[in-house]
């Protein structure tokens, strides 16, 4: 199992983003990395979020009560496909965001 920072750094790749070292990565979790002079962590904004999933043509569905996330244009066939499931301390959103980030690892895995 991947570390968040681990995921983020592969999510990145496949994204072909040049991201650094946040200077407070020590000091806060959402200050993981850097991209373009701002924050970047899809795991806790929804803006970096959506904007991994758009770059990468992934799809987002809810089903079950989890979120699965994969690349678009395959038909029926789900290449990478995440379930998050949604425990009393995960939200939707959470979830979803999780769900964008592990697909991305996973295409970024593999670049």
């Amino acid at each position: 199992m991947s570390t968040d920072r681990e995921l983020l750094e592969l999510a990145a790749r496949a994204a072909g983003y040049a991201v650094t070292p946040h200077p407070n990565h020590r000091v806060s979790a959402s200050c993981v990395f850097v991209l373009n002079g701002g924050n970047w962590n899809p795991l806790t904004d929804d803006g970096d979020a959506l904007r991994l999933m758009v770059k990468l043509n992934l799809v987002l569905k809810e089903c079950c009560n989890s979120e699965e996330c994969y690349p678009q244009g395959y038909g029926r066939k789900k290449v990478i496909e995440f379930f998050v499931a949604q425990d009393g301390n995960t939200s939707q959103l959470e979830a979803a965001r999780r769900a964008i980030v592990r697909a991305a690892a996973a295409i970024g895995a593999k670049s």
